[in-house]
């Protein structure tokens, strides 16, 4: 018996909690609103890089070459 006293004075504790996430729920609908926008972007991007990444297979010689910043200099000159 000495327990059910207990919980009804829990639960008024428990209302205040409530209170602040529901101010969060309006800041949400903001970022929703921004995914859309990079979504469209994302498409042409994909087209033209396709073309740009043939070249992209020369950076691993690359590397080597940076590795020593003594050759390095001289190279890019």
């Amino acid at each position: 018996s000495p327990k059910s006293p207990l919980v009804p004075s829990i639960a008024p504790e428990r209302p205040p909690e409530p209170e602040l996430p529901v101010e969060r729920p309006p800041e949400p609908e903001l970022p929703p609103e921004r995914p859309p926008e990079p979504q469209l972007p994302p498409e042409c991007p994909p087209e033209s890089v396709p073309p740009e990444r043939p070249p992209v297979p020369a950076p691993p010689e690359r590397p080597p070459l940076s590795t020593p910043p003594k050759h390095g200099l001289p190279v890019l000159s």
